[in-house]
């Protein structure tokens, strides 16, 4: 955040936070001071995603499915990454 570049790379940095933390470093930071800049958000945290403008899913480094929520929902990975989110609840 400090360089203020253009495209911001991000790896899961919600993953080690509590879900209140978590939502308000994706709405301040992701959504609020990246609001205007390419932002790649590699996580696995499926409340975030319906939030997404594009999601791409990856299977052994291959992309699989691109899309909406709504548009990859139906993928085999994207349905086993939400049925064991779901199992976890």
């Amino acid at each position: 955040m400090y360089a203020d570049a253009d495209l911001v790379l991000l790896d899961d940095p919600i993953s080690a936070l509590d879900a209140e933390v978590g939502k308000k470093v994706f709405k301040e930071v992701i959504r609020g001071m990246c609001k205007d800049k390419t932002t790649i958000l590699a996580t696995h945290a499926v409340d975030f995603f319906k939030l997404a403008d594009r999601i791409v899913v990856l299977d052994k480094g291959m992309i699989v499915a691109t899309g909406t929520l709504e548009q990859v929902k139906s993928n085999q990975i994207m349905k086993e990454i939400i049925a064991q989110h779901d199992e976890t609840r």
